[in-house]
């Protein structure tokens, strides 16, 4: 019998707890945001609050 393995991978907008992360080596892609004519990396370059203050003034 063999042993499977597998990954999870997903992106920043799944806002998975840092301590699942960890526990399960889950791995996060970075979601780019683009505003303003330019180009965010989600909780890098901008906050998720910083997002939706952006999208209430729309």
């Amino acid at each position: 019998m063999t042993k499977e393995s597998f990954s999870v991978i997903t992106d920043t907008t799944s806002d998975i707890p840092e301590e699942l992360v960890e526990k399960y080596g889950v791995y996060i892609v970075n979601y780019y945001i683009h505003m303003n004519n330019k180009e965010y990396k989600e909780k890098i370059d901008i906050t998720p609050e910083e997002v939706w203050e952006y999208l209430k003034k729309m």
